[in-house]
Order: structure tokens, then sequence, then C-alpha cells
């Protein structure tokens, strides 16, 4: 008798399952649920108005269940921007971001029917404070939004031909030279982003294939092939010479312009030739796309 299994009641089951889950879920914020990194409003200014890149962020009124939802629409519709452009999230519903909605995402605060969500890309360079930012006021959609995005996003590639390769090189020689040989005369969108995302460590430049000279310059059989040049690192205490540095060359791996994995190489360009450190800080953090 003391062996038989216990007789349970389906409905005890079932009301522990419900507390179990309470238990799990209770004490979580809506910012939990979020598709974006959250952005505080003291870091505000040193995650959006102070860093180089463009930077997108989503002002959600996520105190409301309602908002969440269009949070994650918004989210949704910008997977394929991942990593392209920083996107972050700033809780509306907080009190201390009240004078930041107010001043960028007025539509989210005011007392009659107020937005959700409003979208807002911060213009490229440190000086954002003085800049106007921009707001989508398009079809939450793939497809437009992509579209604006890019149309955001400033041009830091330089188109080049042979006779100008040579003054490309020259132009701050420590800086390493990224070079895409492409088909068309015109750089792809994600060569456009990842040049605004690294143009602080980087120069870019895009040599079309109508340029046969200088791809038989630099040994290029097929598009696109992106091409970078770098100085070597140099030992500790050394000085570079004034002339007569010579550039070395590494091809990227893929025939692909996957902007994630270009991103991912030239962040590890920037650690082994640049001697950077992107595993510390909450900044370096924010600039890794997931």
């Amino acid at each position: 008798e003391d062996d038989a299994p216990e007789e349970r009641d389906p409905r005890e089951e079932n009301a522990r399952d419900r507390t179990l889950s309470d238990t799990r879920t209770r004490g979580k914020s809506p910012e939990d649920t979020s598709m974006f990194p959250a952005v505080t409003p003291g870091e505000f200014d040193s995650h959006v108005l102070t860093v180089e890149p463009v930077v997108a962020v989503l002002f959600t009124r996520l105190g409301e269940r309602r908002c969440l939802n269009a949070s994650r629409e918004v989210g949704t519709a910008l997977l394929k921007m991942v990593g392209q452009v920083q996107m972050m999230e700033l809780n509306v519903s907080d009190a201390g971001a009240a004078e930041l909605a107010e001043r960028f995402a007025p539509t989210t605060t005011r007392e009659e029917n107020p937005e959700c969500v409003e979208l807002v890309l911060f213009p490229h360079g440190r000086d954002k404070e003085d800049a106007d930012p921009e707001t989508y006021e398009g079809e939450i959609a793939p497809e437009p939004l992509a579209t604006w995005m890019h149309e955001h996003v400033p041009d830091f590639v330089m188109p080049i031909t042979d006779r100008l390769v040579d003054t490309f090189l020259q132009a701050e020689p420590l800086k390493p030279k990224v070079i895409l040989f492409h088909a068309s005369e015109t750089p792809p969108r994600e060569f456009v982003a990842l040049a605004a995302n690294f143009m602080e460590d980087f120069l870019f430049a895009l040599i079309p294939e109508s340029d046969k000279a200088s791809a038989e310059k630099f040994g290029v059989t097929s598009y696109p092939t992106i091409r970078l040049l770098f100085i070597p690192p140099l030992e500790p205490g050394e000085n570079p010479p004034p002339e007569g540095l010579q550039y070395r060359a590494a091809e990227f791996p893929s025939r692909g312009l996957a902007y994630v994995e270009m991103h991912g190489w030239l962040q590890q360009v920037q650690m082994q030739v640049l001697g950077k450190d992107l595993g510390q800080g909450d900044a370096a953090r924010a600039q890794k796309p997931e």
C-alpha cells in the first residue's frame, strides 16, 4: 500500500503549472522581451550623440503592452539591417527619458493619442547634437525601412581609377585601406554601411570592373573582390620611417558581400593589426552586431 503510486488531481497539476509560469515571468519588465538593446537616458549622449557610426533609436512607450507589440513589429521589419546600423531602444515610459523623448520623438509624449513608437536615425559624426536627426514616417515593412536607412547612411567609399590608386594609398599611410573591386561603378549598400561604421580606422575605395589596369595591378580576376592593404604592426617603441612604407595585402575570404561577415573580418583586423581591444566596455559591446 505504501508503494502504490499517489493519485494526482489534474486540477491541482494545472494550478501548479500556472503558478510556476507566473513565478518565472513575474517581475520581468517589458524591456526584457524587446528585440533591441536598451539605452538609458544617462547613456544617450555617450552611446548615441557622440559616437562615430550612424545610430537608429526606437523611442517606445514600453510601459504599455500595446506598444511592446509595436516595438516587436519594427524589430521584425529591421532584421535584414542588423549590424549595418546600430539600433537601440529608449523606454519613453521612463520618467528620466521625458526630456529626450520630447526633444527627439514628441509624438510619443503628447497627451492625446500618443504614438507607441517613433524611429529616429541620428546622423554621422560627433556633431550630432547640432544636426537634425531623421524621423521615419513610412510603412513598417522591411523594404521601405531598409531603403530609408540606406538613404541616410553617408557614403565614405571613394571611387578611384588606375591613376588615382597611388594617391589613395599615400593618404594616411598607417590607416589600412579597404578596396572593393566591383562589377558596378557604385558601391553596394552593404559596403557603404561598412565604410560608415569603420571610417575612423580604415579608408575605403571602389575600383569598377571597367578599370582593367588596376585589376591587373592587384591580380584581381573575379568580382566582387575585397583587398585589404595595411602596414604590418610596428614593434613596441619602433617609429615608422618617413618614407618607403611597404603595404601588405590580404583578401577577404569570401566572394559574397554579406555584411556580418565583412564586419567580423574588419574587427579581426582592428584587433590583430591596429591592436584594438574590442572586448572591453559597454561602447565596444554596443558596436558589435548580434
